[in-house]
């Protein structure tokens, strides 16, 4: 029977088990990025009912998820002799996550406008078309020079809103998700006796159960 010590039970873990809670650990930290990012980056373009409302349980939850949940996975990890140098501050590496971040749905408005020299064409009519619906590849406000016949127009993609239900919609999905993983996460730290992990992912688990009722309970209010 492996001995509990209370702040150092590493050191009972078996290798393999070490290696597959170790990785199990960084998924949910790219997780736990990607619950913080998708709170933090929509809260100021929320519109709808209960925005207010909804805006500040964003705001706690994001903290949560981040100062609470993924703060204590790197400690976690580099506590079991794991490193998180291929996790970096960027949303693109966070992408191979078992649960993928859901991007939110944005209202997009485009911005046209058109300069005139000399003879030129007239009016621009819709200088950019779809240009601004392919929103991974663009810069919010970076302009596009969509020309013709000394017609030079120039066109910005900005972000207009967010609607209320969309978003609650999406962060339930994302919430879903971490319940699976620390389930999946608790499950696998009982296999071999590692009651620090353990502890501490029933913890996190009964928050993101109670972000997830939070998220259905704003949801029935404004449905």
């Amino acid at each position: 029977m492996k001995k509990f010590q209370e702040f150092n039970s590493e050191n009972t873990l078996n290798c393999d088990y070490k290696t597959c809670i170790i990785g199990k650990l960084k998924n949910a930290l790219k997780e736990e990025f990607n619950a913080w990012y998708g709170y933090i980056i929509v809260k100021e373009w929320l519109t709808g009912l209960s925005r207010v409302d909804i805006e500040k349980m964003y705001d706690e939850t994001a903290k949560d998820e981040l100062e609470d949940h993924a703060f204590w996975l790197m400690k976690r990890i580099n506590e079991l002799g794991g490193t998180i140098e291929d996790i970096s501050a960027s949303p693109a590496s966070w992408l191979t996550a078992n649960h993928t971040y859901i991007s939110p749905v944005w209202s997009w408005k485009t911005n046209n406008t058109c300069c005139q020299t000399g003879s030129c064409c007239g009016d621009c009519e819709d200088p950019c078309g779809d240009i601004c619906d392919d929103l991974p590849t663009i810069t919010l406000g970076e302009p596009y020079e969509c020309c013709g016949d000394g017609c030079q127009c120039g066109c910005q993609c900005k972000p207009d809103i967010i609607e209320v239900k969309q978003s609650l919609l999406t962060n339930i999905k994302n919430e879903e998700g971490a319940i699976e993983t620390y389930k999946d996460l608790i499950r696998t730290a009982q296999s071999d006796s590692d009651f620090v992990t353990e502890r501490k992912c029933k913890e996190i688990l009964a928050d993101e159960e109670e972000h997830l009722q939070m998220l259905k309970d704003f949801l029935a209010d404004i449905s």
